[in-house]
């Protein structure tokens, strides 16, 4: 990152224009990330759920 103490203005304006699109990257990098947690999240509870309707359909078997 470029210290912006000694630059002059116009190079100080390019700076600030690449950390903003630098931050916006991170930022769009960080939301593909939660979208991608979230959905294998959905696909862990749906797992969830199927491995206790089995156990449940087991434990009935076993019961009878």
């Amino acid at each position: 990152m470029k210290s912006m103490a000694h630059a002059p203005h116009d190079e100080r304006l390019q700076i600030v224009t690449e950390r903003e699109q630098q931050c916006e990257q991170i930022a769009r990098v960080l939301r593909t990330m939660k979208d991608r947690i979230e959905r294998k999240d959905e696909l862990l509870q749906g797992y969830e759920r199927d491995l206790a309707k089995l156990r449940l359909a087991e434990d009935l078997l076993y019961i009878f």
